[in-house]
């Protein structure tokens, strides 16, 4: 990207100095005789490219060393069709139609702001939803908005500065062309930051290049007069904003299109099988003509109307603002990658005995590329023949590759488990829980039957990452062995949901309000904690080995967040080759990063309704809705205070057990919003937790039902609970459950994505006091 890019910064930069020879040496026509030239040079190299598409047949063929020719009837069986909206068409193996298809792919790309009334949003997300989405980033939006500001100091300079040396300096308007050498040849340095872009991150390239050229900028309004001193400085200066500008765009672009690969495969029916790189360079494009219109004309006025000065600072402030965005969302936005290969950790780990887990209702797991024999036993369903009903079963296993710098695959590693999925050890502890929970449920309590004989009577959900599909299945094997099951149960069925419906965590991708409540939290935590002793602390042994050395902190890169997942997962995964550095694992060092980063994550959920409410209250709404359809569903009181009636309630009337596969987040969230992450339990979930919210009966009084939560198997109480007459008599752990009700009504939304998509202009953070547990 940085040597595509040079070109273009090259000849946004070269064009005055040529244009100025040739103007004195040739007249006016003569410039736009070589514009035309250019352009018709431009068109014939157009016609001579070969496309992606047509570069991949030749691969192909070459790959097969057979100079047969490939018609269009061999190939076709090999290619997904594609629907007339360009979106890849599938089947599932339930059947599903193609009616029932293309409704899929029309609602994938609605938005959670719909309001109820208005079918599939607005007249732009149903005509333009690729666009939509790409608009909904704001990672695109600061880069769109970071190459805006580039081009307008360019276009900006190409007006006024050769205005400038003409009436400072008396240059001609050759003169005037060779002072753009200055700004120009920096251009040349295109690759290199290509290279420091991809080595150090592009937010950190791209602010490099705002902050040299921001003051860079200003400081061209100190020459004054045509002594040599100030022809000197001015063309030191502009060496240093050609610099600056370079460093800006190349990490600018590189972060939208890769953004863009992110959301295409969040939205792959939306997308289609070509992706959106095309409309999101029209983004690019956009803001690169509006920048050459909007530069010229404002510089051109201040230029006219003030003097040098005064138009030189308002480019440095132009600048200044625009690296702002970039600051808040350009550069690593999520966590599952390879960190500290600087410190020789692979990226992925080979045939280890032990690794990282997840479970039911827990944590992410091992982030950090694990390992595990699963690699070797997967299993897949395909169809065998032209009939959908004919399926059968592919096994097979995975082999991992990684890609060095030269561009060549490295040998592939065996039985090797790819970023954040489960692990070896993952699956014997979620299976372990569940055998833990049969155990409980079935042999002690004699809640759930011995043999699982009607699927009715459980329910399965789970996020849609594969970690939380296997880490439920795990335990659901633990609760249900094989020879558990009797033929009636079938096939278990588990429920999922789309990415931007989920709301098994807190949703930081597809609800606006929240994310915006959760960076505001985060700020905060950051203000708060990146100055501090602590800090000062950890950065003494960590700094050393964080990429450059840049300082730790709460929004470093990685983040300390980031930081504290490598360490947990390099902790749960045995042998010496997943090691960092001893000074990772020195106690204090990390009973500080579990306290700040556990703060960052969590403190809106203790201390605002509303984070409560759009971070985890659609979930605890359901929980509570299924514990009132198996209780006194008559006398039980609504939120509004009348009583429930039978629409109000889940039609699942058998149900004994639910099983929800989800993450840490969700964990801490819950424990969190009722006021029970305090004391031992404010720490970070580990791995393998799990969290049941059960409902009991009275043997008193048949009516009276009882709620008690176990956090890791050990009660938790909630405050809102241990009031008198709001808990059973003697155990204030089991809390009445219309109580129990009342507290998680105060932070259940009524509709979750109307809530997601509201107070988008209101204040973060609440103005009075809003406990969790009450």
């Amino acid at each position: 990207m940085g040597f595509v890019l040079s070109g273009m910064n090259l000849g946004a930069l070269i064009a005055p100095f040529l244009a100025g020879v040739i103007y004195d040496r040739a007249g006016y026509y003569a410039v736009w005789t070589v514009c035309l030239a250019v352009v018709a040079f431009d068109f014939v190299l157009r016609l001579v490219m070969v496309e992606k598409t047509t570069a991949a047949k030749w691969i192909v063929k070459e790959a097969d060393n057979t100079k047969q020719d490939r018609t269009e009837e061999e190939t076709d069986p090999l290619i997904r069709r594609e629907s007339s909206s360009g979106a890849v068409s599938s089947f599932s193996g339930s059947g599903s139609t193609q009616r029932e298809q293309e409704d899929y792919e029309t609602n994938e790309s609605s938005s959670l702001l719909d309001h109820p009334g208005k079918p599939r949003g607005s007249w732009f997300r149903r005509t333009f939803p690729a666009m939509t989405i790409l608009l909904g980033s704001p990672r695109i939006r600061a880069a769109v908005y970071g190459c805006f500001t580039h081009s307008t100091l360019i276009s900006s300079f190409d007006a006024v500065l050769p205005l400038f040396v003409k009436r400072t300096f008396l240059y001609s308007s050759t003169g005037a062309g060779l002072i753009f050498i200055a700004i120009t040849v920096p251009s040349t340095l295109g690759t290199v930051i290509g290279a420091l872009s991809d080595r150090y991150g592009t937010r950190t390239v791209s602010l490099l290049g705002f902050a040299l050229t921001t003051p860079s900028l200003a400081l061209t309004g100190l020459v004054t007069d045509d002594s040599v001193g100030h022809q000197a400085a001015l063309i030191i200066l502009l060496v240093a904003i050609g610099i600056g500008l370079n460093l800006i765009l190349a990490p600018l672009a590189a972060d939208m299109f890769e953004e863009v690969e992110s959301l295409a495969s969040q939205h792959p029916s939306t997308f289609g099988s070509r992706g959106a790189f095309a409309q999101a360079y029209s983004l690019f494009d956009a803001a690169l003509g509006l920048a050459t219109v909007a530069g010229p004309t404002w510089s051109g006025v201040f230029f006219e109307r003030t003097n040098w000065q005064i138009t030189a600072v308002m480019l440095a402030v132009v600048c200044g603002v625009g690296g702002i965005p970039v600051f808040c969302y350009t550069g690593e936005r999520t966590p599952e990658h390879a960190r500290f290969q600087n410190v020789g950790m692979p990226v992925f780990l080979e045939d280890a005995a032990d690794d990282m887990s997840i479970s039911v209702s827990t944590n992410d797991l091992a982030k950090d590329g694990p390992s595990g024999n699963a690699a070797k036993q997967m299993v897949s369903a395909v169809m065998t023949d032209t009939g959908s009903s004919s399926w059968s079963t592919f096994e097979w296993q995975r082999r991992l590759e990684t890609m060095e710098s030269s561009h060549l695959l490295s040998k592939a590693t065996e039985s090797s488990c790819s970023m954040a999925e489960l692990t070896d050890r993952g699956r014997l502890t979620t299976l372990d829980l569940g055998r833990r929970l049969r155990h409980l449920y079935v042999r002690q309590l004699g809640f759930l039957p011995e043999r699982a004989s009607d699927m009715d009577m459980v329910y399965l959900r789970c996020s849609p990452w594969p970690r939380t599909l296997n880490s439920l299945q795990q335990v659901f094997t633990g609760l249900y062995p094989p020879g558990t099951r009797d033929s009636a149960f079938g096939r278990p069925t588990i429920v999922t949901r789309r990415p931007h419906e989920e709301t098994l965590m807190p949703n930081e991708d597809f609800c606006p309000r929240f994310i915006q409540l959760a960076k505001a939290f985060s700020r905060r935590s950051a203000d708060r904690w990146n100055h501090s002793h602590e800090m000062h602390y950890l950065n003494n042994l960590l700094q050393k080995w964080m990429p450059a050395q840049q300082r730790v902190a709460v929004d470093s890169t990685p983040k300390l967040h980031g930081i504290w997942d490598t360490i947990n997962s390099t902790l749960a995964t045995p042998g010496p080759p997943t090691r960092l550095p001893p000074e990772f694992y020195d106690p204090r060092a990390r009973s500080i990063i579990d306290g700040i980063v556990t703060e960052e994550e969590y403190a809106g959920f203790k201390e605002s309704a509303e984070y409560r409410t759009v971070g985890i209250g659609a979930l605890m709404g359901e929980v509570v809705r299924r514990m009132v359809a198996h209780s006194l569903k008559p006398h039980m009181p609504t939120r509004d205070g009348g009583e429930l009636e039978d629409t109000d309630t889940v039609t699942d009337s058998g149900l004994r057990i639910a099983l929800f596969g989800c993450h840490d987040s969700t964990l801490a969230a819950i424990l969190a919003s009722l006021g029970a992450l305090e004391g031992e339990h404010n720490t970070w979930p580990s791995y393998t937790s799990s969290l049941a919210v059960e409902l009991f009966r009275s043997d008193t009084t048949q009516s009276q039902r009882y709620v008690r939560i176990r956090y890791n198997d050990s009660p938790i109480m909630i405050p809102g609970c241990r009031i008198p007459k709001r808990h059973l008599e003697g155990d204030e752990s089991f809390c009445d459950l219309a109580a129990f009700k009342e507290i998680v009504d105060k932070f259940t939304p009524r509709d979750w994505k109307t809530a997601c998509g509201a107070n988008l202009r209101e204040p973060a953070f609440p103005t009075r006091d809003e406990p969790a547990g009450y």
